[in-house]
């Protein structure tokens, strides 16, 4: 049987700092496109709003408790923001110079890093549909400190299947498959072809619980190709038959729609 045991460096799993944070644009409905660094992003503080506990009880005995789901709230503090998160307040610029406030607000998404004490490990935090109430702007002369800005953000939760929606995902690396992490954070922070985004909903649930890449291996002799299993070009998807393809993927559109080429 094995010992308990105390202080073991491989359980210190204290978190400290966020590092890394990044603003997704909304560009269509649910699609977050175009990510910019967030730097001056000092804090995310997530809270549970609505919470509670439903106790029962059969002749004056407690014999269930059921825990209530909450929704998903946070404060956000910053010494400073993109320029693109001036339409999620309702900032927007009319001409070139020229900002007219009280507009209407947009969504964005969201990622960040938490740290392990450990200094190797973290946590990616990806947070869907978020919108923001603006906060009062206070300006004075001769600060001994960077005036730090916050909001109050709340997120609409998404649809995952066989899970209750929640807008919030949290990666781990010292858990995940290292091949899952790459690809999830070439496409959280883009590659030299490719622009920074949030995968939608079905791609991660793809990526995170069904992922099995697939390398395409040509047949010279007779045009047709196979598919191996390793890492390279597509990885399989929930649905029966169908792939998605890799960041990095060698293959390219071609002039014919839903035909690509190998390169």
């Amino acid at each position: 049987m094995p010992i308990l045991t105390w202080d073991e460096t491989s359980q210190r799993k204290a978190e400290h700092g966020i590092e890394k944070g990044v603003f997704y644009p909304e560009i269509s409905a649910g699609g977050f496109f175009g990510g910019v660094v967030w730097n001056g992003l000092r804090s995310v503080s997530v809270s549970r709003a609505g919470q509670q506990v439903a106790s029962y009880y059969y002749d004056g005995i407690k014999y269930f408790d059921k825990g209530d789901t909450s929704t998903f709230e946070a404060t956000i503090a910053a010494y400073s923001v993109p320029g693109e998160f001036h339409e999620v307040v309702g900032n927007h610029q009319v001409v070139p110079g020229v900002i007219l406030t009280r507009q209407p607000r947009k969504r964005f998404g969201l990622s960040y890093k938490t740290l392990y004490a450990d200094g190797e490990n973290y946590k990616i935090h990806i947070i869907y549909n978020v919108s923001v109430v603006p906060s009062e702007s206070s300006y004075e002369s001769e600060l001994e400190n960077a005036t730090v800005f916050s909001w109050k953000a709340k997120a609409i939760p998404v649809t995952t299947g066989k899970f209750h929606p929640s807008p919030h995902f949290i990666v781990d690396s010292s858990k995940i498959r290292p091949d899952k992490l790459h690809i999830l954070e070439k496409i959280l922070y883009g590659t030299e072809k490719t622009v920074p985004r949030l995968p939608t909903i079905k791609e991660l649930v793809d990526l995170i619980v069904s992922f099995s890449p697939l390398h395409i291996l040509p047949d010279t002799n007779s045009g047709l190709a196979i598919l191996e299993q390793n890492l390279g070009d597509l990885y399989r998807t929930s649905d029966p038959g169908m792939n998605r393809s890799l960041i990095g993927t060698r293959l390219y559109n071609s002039s014919f729609v839903g035909l690509y080429r190998l390169e």
